[in-house]
């Protein structure tokens, strides 16, 4: 069976589609302007929502790019099937050789001449392009591939994607990390000691303003997913858990906290850690997570002297028992050629005031809807 294709069909098409990507991008700008223009209750609600509209706008202009490119295709078949057509003509249509020549020396007159009796008569072969109307037909022009959509508007001073963030950029398939809060502070340990000197595998932050009667919501850093919801009890020498004065089991290292997986724009992967929340998050695993997420109030549950959020971020496969070591001691005492304790955190943990700060060249993979 033959299927015929009109390549018009094929070109109002990719007309339309590409009609359709315009309305995208202008969709997502559209989106980002209502987000920028919300107002700001306790310091979290305008930031939070201007984060979403930065992300709707990343999102919007990455399908309008590949409705563009879509929009191409259809130009381009549109193109091949049209030489095609005027191929096939080509092909089948005898054109005459022209001019017949009108006059001839008398030698070559057909009594003298019966090996070609009539040589006035036009010779015929296959012409290799239609030039007898009404088959003579223009090779249409090429059609440029329509370009993506404009890239999103430089922010202004004072105004980012998310709470906090220096110099923001969004991409079409990355995301820069935020901070938890539009404006915060160290009040604690830096990466990677404590002030006594102790290994500290992250940094232990506070929003500013801060008021302790007031809640503060923690959000994730970037994109990604639930690994782990739990909370840290504390147990004796013998491994059992330590009770507290009502019966209770004695919650302490990092207290309740989340850890999220974040799969980065190259496709490696890392994990964030946020401890110290106030209570258990209502947060499962496996379940995704945007930078508008929840993930509970900061606190000062487990080992803490205080309300504040210590922030973590470290590989798939650190060892994660490195708070209050000795940072010169050897990782592995049996052998005497093993890193100490804090070349070997270096390896698998990093830093999180970089990403906070807007230092860091990492972008997190945006999660497709």
């Amino acid at each position: 069976m033959r299927i015929r294709v009109d390549p018009t069909v094929l070109r109002q098409s990719s007309k339309n589609v590409s009609g359709v990507g315009t309305n995208l991008s202008q969709v997502g700008q559209s989106a980002l302007g209502k987000a920028s223009g919300a107002p700001s209750y306790d310091g979290q609600f305008g930031p939070r929502l201007q984060a979403i509209g930065y992300e709707a706008l990343a999102r919007a202009q990455g399908l309008s790019g590949r409705v563009n490119d879509l929009a191409g295709q259809l130009q381009r078949k549109a193109q091949a099937f049209e030489a095609a057509d005027l191929a096939s003509i080509s092909a089948i249509i005898l054109i005459p050789r022209m001019p017949i020549p009108i006059w001839k020396p008398p030698w070559r007159l057909p009594f003298l001449l019966p090996w070609r009796p009539f040589p006035w008569l036009p010779k015929w072969r296959l012409h290799p392009f239609p030039l007898w109307p009404p088959f003579a037909r223009i090779p249409p022009k090429p059609v440029p591939t329509p370009k993506p959509g404009p890239p999103p508007t430089p922010n202004k001073p004072g105004l980012s994607p998310n709470p906090g963030s220096a110099n923001p950029r969004i991409e079409q398939d990355a995301f820069k990390p935020q901070p938890p809060w539009s404006n915060y502070y160290v009040s604690g340990g830096r990466f990677p000691k404590y002030e006594d000197g102790t290994l500290h595998t992250g940094i232990d932050i506070k929003p500013t303003p801060y008021d302790p009667n007031q809640k503060y919501l923690v959000h994730p850093i970037g994109p990604g997913k639930i690994v782990r919801e739990a909370t840290e009890y504390e147990k004796d020498g013998k491994g059992q858990f330590v009770l507290d004065e009502n019966g209770n089991k004695k919650i302490s290292g990092y207290g309740h906290y989340v850890v999220i997986e974040h799969e980065l724009s190259d496709g490696k992967k890392i994990y964030s850690r946020y401890a110290h929340l106030a209570s258990p998050s209502d947060l499962t695993e496996g379940q995704e997570v945007g930078t508008e997420t929840e993930l509970g109030n900061m606190g000062s549950s487990g080992r803490s002297t205080g309300a504040h959020l210590h922030l973590e971020i470290y590989n798939p496969e650190a060892y994660t028992g490195y708070n209050d070591k000795n940072p010169d001691a050897l990782f592995n005492p049996q052998n005497p050629s093993s890193p100490t304790y804090l070349e070997k955190m270096k390896q698998d943990f990093c830093d999180p005031e970089p990403f906070l700060n807007g230092k860091t060249d990492i972008r997190f993979k945006i999660n497709k809807p």
